[in-house]
């Protein structure tokens, strides 16, 4: 069974798909040691703090408390999963640090910047992955019309303020870099 919060967080993941692009782009940058746009990856940080971490990460765990309440099945790979939700959020925080200190002039080797960006990359790329192969399909299937209407009605409405309820003010550096990449393309 397809729900629109299962395609919502479905989109969701095409959409961080998309900022790991931007993320990479960056951290080839400054592995070359040439120019790179630290505001973009401070717009792009917040997005992931305010966005993935704080309404995505929660909207999935609901999902994965639902399919708990009907099967033993995937137990552990929702429990892998959700320590993971903590260890992204973790990895955010520090690269998100180490970002501010550039930010404002201070010394960070560029080697362990770049490999701090790496590990939240491949860290994020390998969770949405799981979800999208384990997580989702056992949803699909687990679940009933009445849970998903349960978890829609019990979470808060909160749009994404970068694909879905464009805010350029708010991201103004990250939304544009979008938009010049979906030109291109």
């Amino acid at each position: 069974m397809t729900t629109d919060l299962l395609d919502r967080l479905s989109l969701d993941h095409r959409n961080l798909l998309r900022l790991l692009e931007v993320l990479e782009e960056q951290l080839a940058q400054v592995h070359a040691g040439t120019e790179r746009d630290f505001d973009l990856l401070a717009d792009l940080m917040e997005y992931l703090q305010c966005y993935a971490d704080q309404v995505h990460h929660p909207r999935e765990e609901a999902v994965f408390a639902r399919i708990r309440a009907h099967t033993d099945e995937g137990a552990a790979t929702l429990a892998r999963l959700e320590e993971q939700h903590r260890n992204l959020a973790r990895l955010n925080h520090r690269f998100h640090e180490m970002l501010e200190a550039v930010l404002h002039e201070g010394v960070v080797r560029r080697d362990v910047f770049e490999q701090q960006g790496r590990v939240l990359v491949q860290a994020l790329r390998g969770h949405l992955d799981l979800e999208d192969r384990e997580a989702f399909p056992l949803a699909r299937k687990t679940l009933t019309t009445a849970d998903w209407q349960a978890i829609e009605a019990a979470l808060p409405g909160v749009a994404d303020p970068l694909f879905e309820a464009e805010d350029p003010a708010r991201f103004r550096i990250l939304y544009q870099h979008l938009a010049r990449d979906l030109a291109r393309h």
